[in-house]
C-alpha cells in the first residue's frame, strides 16, 4: 500500500495529493471482491474484503495528469491585528484546482509548504523587526518551471479605517524580481532586495530629482535571492529613482532620503 501511494505522489505533477485524497483514489479504483461468507456477491465495501484489491496501475493513472496551463498565483500583504508580532498574507489561486505552494520570508528560516485551493487562502508569518518582511511564494507551472510572486509587508494594522490601504505592490518579473528598497524613507545607506534564478552582474543607477545620475555601479550579488547595499550616505535629502538592470531586464523604484 505504501509503495502504491509513493508511486501516486511521484506521478501527480501538481504535487497536491493529500493522504485523504490518496485513500479516496485507492478506494475508488480498487477491484471489488466478494465476501465468501455471504450468500450473494457483495458489491462495494464489505467487512471481509474491505473495498477490494488495490489496483496500483489504475490508481497511478488516475492521478497522473498535468493541466494544459497553470495561471499565476497572486500574493497580497494584508493588515494584521498585531503587525508588531505577526503579518498576514493572502494567496489568490485563479485555477480551478489546488496548487502546492511554498512560502518563505526573505533572509529568515521561516518557510512552509501549503496547498492553495481555488480562490483565496491565508497564512501568517512572524514579524521580523527592522525588516520589510518580504515574503516569497513559489510554485511549479505546467512546464515544470518554478514561478514566484513576492511582496513586502505593508505593516498596516487592521481597524481604524485602514483596511482600504492594506495592499502593497512590489515589482515582479519571471527573471529579475526587484522586491523592495528598504528602509524607505532612508537616512544613510539603502538596501535592495532581489529574487530570481538569473546569475550575472546587476547594474544600479540612482537619479536625483533633476534626472542626473548620482550613483552608477555594477554589483555581483549571489545567484538567486540576494541583497545589495548601496552607499548613498553622501547624497543630500530628497527624492530619488533607483534603476536596477540585469541582463536587459530593468526595474525602477522611487525612494526618499530624509
Amino acid at each position: 500500500m505504501a509503495a502504491v501511494a509513493a508511486l501516486m505522489l511521484e506521478a501527480n505533477k501538481l504535487n497536491v495529493l493529500t493522504p485523504t485524497a490518496i485513500k479516496g483514489v485507492l478506494q475508488l479504483t480498487a477491484v471489488d471482491m466478494d465476501d465468501p461468507n455471504t450468500p450473494s456477491f457483495d458489491a462495494g465495501f464489505d467487512f471481509r474484503t474491505g473495498f477490494g484489491l488495490v489496483n496500483a496501475e489504475t490508481a497511478v493513472q488516475t492521478v497522473n495528469f498535468t493541466p494544459a496551463f497553470i495561471q499565476n498565483l497572486n500574493l497580497t500583504s494584508l493588515c494584521s491585528a498585531r503587525p508588531d508580532s505577526t503579518r498576514r498574507w493572502r494567496i489568490r489561486n485563479p485555477n480551478p484546482f489546488n496548487v502546492r505552494v511554498t512560502w518563505e520570508v526573505f533572509r529568515t528560516s521561516q518557510r512552509n509548504t501549503v496547498i492553495a485551493p481555488p480562490g483565496d487562502s491565508f497564512f501568517e508569518t512572524v514579524t521580523v523587526p527592522g525588516s520589510p518582511n518580504t515574503t516569497i511564494i513559489s510554485w511549479v507551472d505546467e512546464k515544470g518551471k518554478t514561478k514566484r510572486n513576492t511582496k513586502a509587508s505593508s505593516g498596516a494594522r487592521c481597524g481604524g479605517g485602514r483596511e482600504g490601504a492594506e495592499e502593497i505592490l512590489a515589482a515582479t518579473a519571471d527573471g529579475l524580481e526587484l522586491l523592495t528598497a528598504y528602509p524607505n524613507p532612508f537616512s544613510g545607506r539603502i538596501n535592495l532586495l532581489l529574487v530570481g534564478d538569473n546569475a550575472g552582474p546587476v547594474d544600479v543607477r540612482v537619479f536625483d530629482g533633476k534626472g542626473s545620475v548620482v550613483y552608477n555601479r555594477r554589483h555581483a550579488p549571489e545567484t538567486g535571492n540576494s541583497e545589495i547595499a548601496l552607499d548613498t550616505e553622501s547624497l543630500p535629502s530628497g527624492l530619488y529613482m533607483v534603476q536596477v538592470n540585469r541582463q536587459g531586464q530593468a526595474k525602477t523604484l522611487k525612494v526618499v532620503k530624509q
